[in-house]
């Protein structure tokens, strides 16, 4: 929704047990078929490189949207590629291009027609949603990720390599997005995030019954309320420098 799993947004490390949003309903989060990752080490399937990779987004889309804040942040597009699929779908249901509300007229980087052609040119037997966010590997033709909580995190520091030296996360002020000193923090309240409020919305909205829909609605404004006390003491969530819990 990586190898790069330290700081993964659907476990939290003090219990040893992964989170997985709970909806009382049918409805459940597709696992994703793609979940590599991108990494500086030399040995890696996916190595980090400037012009190899491209990041597709939706402008509508919350899951899409902290993996742009995150490209942005970093500075990334000298290095990633940007594509920006339409609000619209077409017959098969999958995100296309047309140019409206900030989407690009067409697809820069492989010049496809919409996302089904995408992941199908990753594996033609593939069967799946066509979700967004994606990284895509221009050398390699395929899908790299699919998950956007994996995607922010390889983007934090894979290509801090290749970026000026005050937009490398270990120069940064409170020592980045995911600075050592906070993780547990961060973890913990990236998960309570994670599950009351981005799923929340999910259990709200796909509520069986109207008890189910109090409850989900409950729990939803309640981690409102407890992030609005947070940012009644301080700029961010944990201090005064941005880290993950405020992408969420």
């Amino acid at each position: 929704m990586s190898e790069v799993k330290h700081s993964s947004v659907h476990q939290v490390p003090p219990s040893g047990v992964p989170l997985v949003p709970q909806l009382p309903t049918s409805f459940a989060p597709p696992t994703p078929r793609f979940s590599s990752a991108i990494s500086p080490d030399p040995g890696s399937e996916f190595l980090a490189e400037p012009d190899r990779y491209a990041l597709y987004i939706h402008l509508g889309c919350p899951w899409a949207h902290r993996a742009n804040i995150v490209y942005n942040l970093k500075r990334l597009q000298p290095l990633l590629a940007l594509s920006v699929v339409s609000i619209h779908r077409d017959q098969s249901k999958s995100w296309t291009y047309d140019g409206s509300s900030g989407s690009d007229a067409t697809d820069q980087v492989e010049g496809v027609k919409n996302m089904k052609e995408l992941y199908q040119k990753a594996d033609p037997a593939y069967t799946g949603y066509f979700s967004i966010p994606l990284i895509w590997d221009r050398k390699k033709k395929t899908i790299v990720n699919s998950d956007s909580g994996e995607i922010i995190e390889m983007l934090y520091s894979s290509f801090d390599a290749f970026l000026s030296p005050e937009l490398r996360e270990v120069n940064k002020p409170g020592g980045g997005l995911y600075p050592e000193v906070l993780r547990s923090q961060i973890d913990i309240l990236s998960n309570e995030i994670h599950l009351d409020f981005n799923w929340g919305t999910y259990k709200c909205g796909f509520a069986p019954s109207p008890a189910d829909y109090d409850a989900s609605m409950k729990r939803l404004f309640g981690r409102l309320d407890e992030i609005e006390k947070l940012l009644g003491h301080s700029k961010f969530l944990l201090g005064n420098h941005i880290t993950q819990p405020d992408i969420m």
